[in-house]
């Protein structure tokens, strides 16, 4: 038996799963559509484009359209560029869908907080997001 590392289930505890529901109780988590993330390295090379990957898990059992995605990317307290990154609505109706959008960020340094924003339509109704 190979003994299992408890560091390796820490990014599993700590994602909530909006689709699961205990047997006899209401759940608070459970929404009718997919998870949406949005992810960045920590770190970034000198010279070397920030690679912000967006993932969309369960679209198989609650499609949806993605009508934008944008980020903006935050110094201090100012705003230092937006960059929209899904250009045209996609239809999006697979179990896990993603797809890494590089943004350039010459000319900039230190740290940045990157935020993005979602819009989606999904079973008729239109949904925004932004990450935590």
């Amino acid at each position: 038996m190979i003994p299992l590392d408890p560091s390796a289930l820490l990014p599993f505890l700590l994602y909530a799963e909006t689709h699961y529901r205990f047997r006899y109780f209401f759940s608070f988590l459970k929404k009718k559509e997919p998870e949406i993330l949005a992810d960045a390295p920590h770190r970034l090379e000198p010279g070397q484009k920030l690679p912000i990957l967006l993932l969309i898990k369960d679209a198989h059992e609650y499609p949806i359209t993605l009508r934008s995605a944008a980020a903006t990317l935050v110094q201090g307290e100012r705003i230092v560029l937006r960059k929209s990154l899904v250009k045209k609505p996609l239809q999006i109706d697979e179990k896990w869908w993603w797809q890494v959008f590089p943004v350039d960020v010459k000319g900039l340094s230190g740290g940045l907080n990157v935020d993005v924003d979602f819009e989606f339509e999904v079973s008729g109704k239109i949904r925004s997001y932004r990450n935590d």
